[in-house]
């Protein structure tokens, strides 16, 4: 794998998942602890970023009302409607602390409609032309 040409794309590492006081932490929190994840994920990208690969972050964000959701949630999207989750500027919805975005690292906010943080919205126009040929 040439890191030149890599990306390591950390999806929803927002404090409502990953903080103790997050409104989903409880749901995740054994299981974080039990695999390391997010000392395990620091260290991934400390060193990805050290030989060059690209750090793309991809939280996801709603409004306060969640209307670019379904009146009828389900499934997961239900959990984060009822427990109020990710709301675009509180705390919940920033990325926690310890992976905060550096100045070369790419940034794309899911919208619900998207599976995955890769489209082709995700490299802008005005990203440095380099992270573009890479990815």
């Amino acid at each position: 794998m040439d890191p030149q040409k890599t990306a390591v794309v950390l999806i929803e590492y927002q404090n409502d998942f990953t903080s103790d006081g997050g409104t989903l932490h409880d749901a995740v929190k054994d299981v974080m602890e039990k695999e390391n994840m997010l000392p395990n994920t620091v260290e991934m990208v400390q060193k990805a970023r050290e030989l060059g690969a690209t750090i793309i972050h991809a939280p996801i964000t709603f409004t306060n009302d969640y209307h670019e959701l379904s009146p009828h949630p389900y499934g997961i999207l239900k959990g984060v409607v009822d427990s109020k989750s990710f709301r675009k500027g509180t705390w919940g919805a920033e990325i926690v602390e310890d992976l905060t975005p550096q100045e070369e690292d790419i940034s794309h906010v899911l919208t619900p409609d998207e599976s995955s943080g890769i489209s082709e919205r995700t490299i802008r126009p005005g990203t440095r032309t380099d992270q573009r040929k890479r990815l």
